[in-house]
């Protein structure tokens, strides 16, 4: 499917992480004219809609869960590398590379290459990883 003449971008629920929402949004105005994004984010208390805050819980777990992936993955990751290696040689391993960016723990060379940042491994050994912490990014980030 050509995406190249996308003029709307619209986003029912905020994407779980920005590098997500800015691949997503990215895909609008690709022949060079212009497009809109729009994005319906709901509150976290549940006050206007009770399944608000599930949505909020489902997001913090999902964030938690690729950073807990994240860590058992960067120990095992060459310096550099591209996405292809990863996803080949671990399954499901391109998917927690955007939590390493997140927490800058990588640099991407271009779209389809990153390297390491030094102390990869060292930063996201520190990292909490709560619900609620979670859910503060979740809440900086909208």
């Amino acid at each position: 499917m050509a995406q190249d003449k996308i003029r709307w971008v619209i986003h029912y629920q905020a994407p779980s992480t920005l590098s997500e929402c800015v691949q997503e949004v990215g895909r609008g105005g690709r022949d060079g004219k212009t497009a809109d994004a729009l994005t319906l984010v709901s509150e976290p208390t549940g006050w206007l809609d009770p399944q608000d805050q599930q949505r909020w819980k489902f997001f913090a777990d999902n964030s938690a869960q690729l950073q807990q992936e994240a860590r058992r993955l960067v120990r095992k990751l060459p310096k550099e590398g591209s996405v292809m290696e990863v996803a080949k040689q671990y399954e499901k391993g391109a998917i927690p590379l955007p939590s390493l960016h997140s927490t800058n723990q990588h640099t991407w060379l271009n779209p389809f290459h990153y390297r390491l940042s030094p102390v990869a491994t060292t930063i996201l050994q520190q990292l909490p990883l709560t619900p609620q912490l979670t859910s503060q990014k979740l809440e900086q980030f909208l």
